[in-house]
């Protein structure tokens, strides 16, 4: 049998969610020996994302397995000196590390660059993020495609048997998620509510404390199953607040939120100017995006 390329690569995955963990799929699925590395309590928050057909029971979910394919998985809470060491062990003599904490959380669990690279100075760190390394913004999928102008949907086919049908921007393993809201002043938002700390901040700011001790939107769970009710009790308060009042708060809280931008108004921003690369040819001035969405750091 042939080899496989990345057969003598040591990985190791400390991201979550999508970006990251799909990543490390990708060298496990070429060879390489890829180590998930999860809180013991908290672990990937998308093993909670599922669809109504599938088991609580069950220990992964589709959206999970879909992303973490051969990794070998070690419950390490790194916030604890024993745990940080046996962390800072497997760094030694590991090729890649792969990560996407937003602002600050690299700091706080002591995994920056310069630390690691005292320990094994040819280590290539790989850091993900949504609005870039100096932006502390949760960036969901739906988020990003809010801000960008896109809007799409994933398949949860293979394990599930989900065939996609059209229901918009709607996620079928969370809610809320890709509901679309008007605002007091008639503009459009929507939510990537991923966890249920961000459920718990969303409701509070809303003044809806009762609906995250409510048994049909206490959990990820209930609130898919339940989604066209919470939408409603949503709604009539959202429609009373003005959508910069309402962007301004939850941001500060962290809680992951976008308005629906036009291409026009996204355009308007100067960061994404700035990813506008110009070119002449044959006289004519041509403008792309551009495709290059990472920087190196030395």
């Amino acid at each position: 049998m042939k080899p496989l390329p990345f057969e003598d690569l040591k990985v190791i995955d400390l991201s979550t969610v999508l970006a990251g963990p799909s990543v490390g799929t990708f060298f496990a699925e070429l060879g390489a020996r890829v180590i998930k590395i999860e809180h013991p309590q908290h672990g990937d928050i998308t093993n909670t994302w599922r669809l109504r057909q599938e088991s609580d029971l069950s220990k992964q979910s589709a959206y999970y397995s879909s992303v973490n394919y051969k990794k070998e998985l070690v419950k390490l809470n790194l916030g604890l000196e024993a745990d940080y060491h046996i962390f800072l062990n497997e760094i030694k003599d590991a090729d890649i590390l792969l990560m996407n904490f937003k602002k600050g959380d690299d700091q706080k669990l002591k995994v920056t660059p310069s630390v690691l690279w005292e320990i094994n100075p040819g280590l290539v760190i790989g850091k993900i993020s949504g609005f870039g390394s100096e932006n502390d913004r949760i960036a969901y999928d739906l988020i990003l495609q809010a801000e960008s102008g896109f809007m799409a949907m994933n398949s949860n086919y293979l394990m599930a048997q989900q065939v996609p049908q059209r229901i918009g921007s709607l996620h079928p393993n969370i809610a809320p998620y890709g509901e679309i809201f008007e605002t007091q002043d008639g503009q459009l938002l929507t939510f990537a509510i991923g966890s249920d700390q961000h459920f718990e901040k969303l409701v509070s700011y809303l003044d809806l404390h009762k609906l995250a001790k409510d048994p049909r939107f206490s959990s990820n769970i209930e609130r898919v199953k339940n989604r066209e009710v919470l939408y409603h009790y949503m709604a009539s308060v959202i429609s009373m607040k003005t959508c910069a009042h309402i962007i301004s708060s939850l941001l500060e809280l962290g809680v992951p939120v976008a308005k629906i931008k036009s291409l026009e108004e996204v355009f308007e921003d100067p960061k994404a100017m700035s990813l506008v690369k110009t070119e002449q040819i044959d006289g004519q001035n041509t403008k792309r995006v551009s495709q290059i969405a990472f920087k190196f750091e030395a």
